[in-house]
């Protein structure tokens, strides 16, 4: 797909929520977690190299490959992130809006996401309206992680009070578009697996073969040694008496 600059799409506007949020972060979901940094940074991008390894419609239940434009390079950037589908509508939450990705669709909302169902070309934006929080309170209320996470985050929302409170929540939500959009993740490592299965049989087959060889060899080493010609059991047979 065509890669633009930072500058050729217009910022989206979302609202003043989010600057608001920008500088001053207070998700209840997430407010007590550090920013993900050095090895735990690198343990959130496995969901790409899953994908890459052709596990995309398994891991794509869960988490949603988000491809958006650097605001600075204008390259593609690829970030695994959790999503959720209600009514037909994919929803992520923003748990650290500082975070690159974020930034880059507050420059350009013209994103790529793959998840279970597939590649879609789409545009990220704010939920807008309170009936569009109010179903994401539906999902919430449907939802046992979501509903353990607000547990541990130590606050009893209801749904007065979560809509009440909108504000603290930064939620995207995204539109089907006709326009070109970043590259998505190429499954360009599928025949990893394959090749690695293959080996895995073709390595147990001779592991087989090698115990049934060992085995064979042991039975005839605990045989009793030749017996002379024409003796059984040390007893020459029976034959007809000479006159």
């Amino acid at each position: 797909m065509t890669t633009r600059g930072e500058n050729a799409h217009p910022p989206v506007m979302f609202n003043d929520q989010f600057e608001a949020n920008m500088t001053e972060h207070d998700n209840p979901f997430t407010a007590k977690l550090p920013d993900p940094t050095g090895a735990m940074r690198q343990l959130y991008k496995l969901p790409i190299l899953l994908y890459r390894l052709g596990f995309g419609p398994l891991v794509g239940k869960l988490f949603m490959i988000l491809t958006t434009r650097g605001r600075k390079s204008g390259l593609p950037r690829h970030t695994p992130v959790e999503y959720r589908t209600y009514h037909g509508r994919k929803y992520v939450m923003v748990g650290w809006p500082k975070s690159d990705w974020y930034r880059n669709i507050l420059a350009d909302p013209l994103v790529t996401i793959q998840t279970a169902a597939g590649t879609e070309s789409v545009k990220a934006r704010a939920l807008a309206t309170d009936k569009e929080y109010l179903d994401v309170w539906g999902l919430v209320e449907h939802d046992p992680v979501m509903q353990s996470m607000l547990k541990l985050s130590g606050e009893n929302f209801t749904r007065e009070s979560f809509l009440a409170q909108k504000a603290r929540f930064v939620i995207l939500t995204f539109d089907p578009v006709d326009e070109p959009t970043p590259a998505a993740v190429e499954p360009d490592l599928k025949w990893v697996p394959r090749a690695a299965f293959n080996i895995a049989v073709n390595a147990l087959m001779a592991l087989a073969v090698r115990r049934i060889l060992t085995n064979r060899r042991a039975a005839r080493a605990e045989l009793p040694k030749a017996l002379p010609a024409g003796k059984v059991n040390g007893v020459r047979p029976a034959g007809k008496h000479r006159r």
